[in-house]
């Protein structure tokens, strides 16, 4: 086998008589100073040009390097402007004492096997007895409570947590909307209640007559019931003679 590697197609003509028309396929020569050479010769490829900057690597610089001088810590000093330790924003936290007396606020809470467990949504026979200034600061107290949950329902998905595995934010949530729900449903029955009573004063109806409807409504379901205890404070009819 030679040492100089050529490969090549015999040339092909339609006419052997015209060598016009005859074509080479291919040919491989390598290079001649490969065998004089004692480095192995890289081959010449084609380079190609340099890739062009999205549209998005166009708009965002590069990234910033600080110095190793950069002192830690916040680079602006502190402005010294007092904050109102009573603000409406800290509404929006729960406050949690530390075990050295100091309170701090928790922007997310991890379920607990008890506390989670001991509530219960307010009743509508419990609220029944409250005042209108008691279920006013009650629905606020409760609003605060579900705005507070919101707040960490959206922290737990800021960093990836699944609410319903890690916190109880869903039932917490849920006991708020049922004790609210349960104030709407009061009042609506003393709106009730005193739209009936404008309409029964429109009608000239006194406060006597109604004690005295009332009273034999209740009467005439006893005497229909047949309770003992009301056939006996009644007296016979001899002895209502004799009186």
């Amino acid at each position: 086998m030679p040492s100089r590697l050529l490969v090549s197609f015999r040339r092909l003509s339609l006419n052997p008589t015209r060598s016009s028309l005859c074509r080479t396929l291919a040919t491989v020569v390598p290079d001649s100073s490969a065998a004089t050479s004692s480095k192995p010769s890289s081959p010449e490829w084609q380079t190609r040009p340099p890739r062009k900057l999205t549209a998005k690597e166009r708009a965002i610089p590069g990234r910033v390097k600080l110095e190793a001088e950069t002192p830690d810590g916040h680079l602006r000093p502190h402005l010294g402007i007092k904050v109102n330790p009573n603000h409406g924003l800290y509404g929006f936290f729960r406050q949690v004492r530390n075990d050295d007396g100091t309170m701090r606020y928790e922007t997310l809470e991890e379920k607990h096997r008890t506390n989670d467990w001991s509530g219960r949504p307010w009743m509508a026979s419990e609220l029944r007895r409250k005042s209108f200034k008691d279920l006013h600061t009650l629905w606020y107290v409760l609003a605060r409570e579900r705005n507070l949950l919101a707040t960490q329902k959206h922290e737990a998905r800021r960093q990836a947590i699944d609410v319903s595995v890690f916190t109880n934010i869903n039932m917490r949530n849920m006991r708020c909307r049922k004790s609210m729900a349960r104030i709407k449903q009061v009042l609506n029955e003393r709106r009730l209640a005193y739209e009936a009573a404008v309409e029964l004063h429109k009608e000239g109806v006194t406060p006597e007559q109604l004690e005295a409807a009332e009273a034999e409504s209740v009467d005439a379901r006893l005497a229909q019931r047949g309770d003992p205890g009301m056939l006996e404070s009644e007296p016979s009819q001899p002895e209502a003679q004799k009186v």
